[in-house]
């Protein structure tokens, strides 16, 4: 479902976010 696209994106960016400082 999109609803899962959507979940995951937020989830992948939280990941990434935090990565991309260290």
């Amino acid at each position: 479902d999109l609803e899962l696209l959507r979940i995951s994106l937020l989830l992948i960016q939280s990941w990434l976010g935090p990565l991309q400082f260290l």
